[in-house]
C-alpha cells in the first residue's frame, strides 16, 4: 500500500492518495488534522479507520478495500465533508461512514460494498 502525501499529514490541506503497493494490507494514517483534506482511496487493503478532523473533508473510495470507519470530523460551522464511494468497499461490519458534526454529502455508487451503518452526524465513539 502506498501512501502520497507530500509530508505527514498536517493542520494544512492536505491530499492523500492510497493505492495498491506494497506493504498490503496497510494501517492508514488514523487522523489527518485540521484542514481541508482529500483522501484518494484507489486501491490496496487498509486495516484501520481515518479521521478528517477539522475542516472540509474530501473521501473517493473507488476501488481500497476499508477495513475501517471513514469519520468525516469536527469541522467549523459551515464546513461540509463529502463521500463519493463507487467502488471498493468500506466498514468493520458495525460502521461504516460517521460524517461527525457539520453538514455531510454523501454519494454511494451500485459497486460498493458497505458493510455496516452509515451516520449523517455523529460523534466519535
Amino acid at each position: 500500500m502506498t501512501f502520497t502525501v507530500g509530508p505527514a499529514p498536517t493542520a494544512g490541506n492536505d491530499v492523500i492518495t492510497c493505492t495498491a503497493a506494497p506493504p498490503d494490507p496497510s494501517t492508514p494514517p488514523a487522523q489527518l488534522g485540521d484542514g481541508d483534506d482529500t483522501i484518494n482511496l484507489v486501491g490496496g487493503t487498509l486495516n484501520g479507520n481515518i479521521g478528517g478532523t477539522g475542516g472540509a473533508d474530501i473521501f473517493n473510495l473507488t476501488g481500497s478495500t476499508v477495513n475501517g470507519i471513514l469519520f468525516g470530523g469536527n469541522g467549523a460551522s459551515g464546513s461540509v465533508d463529502i463521500f463519493n464511494l463507487t467502488g471498493g468497499s468500506v466498514g468493520n461490519g458495525t460502521d461504516a461512514i460517521n460524517g461527525e458534526l457539520g453538514d455531510d454529502i454523501i454519494n454511494i455508487g451500485g459497486g460498493v460494498a458497505v458493510n455496516g451503518q452509515v451516520l449523517g452526524g455523529d460523534s466519535h465513539p
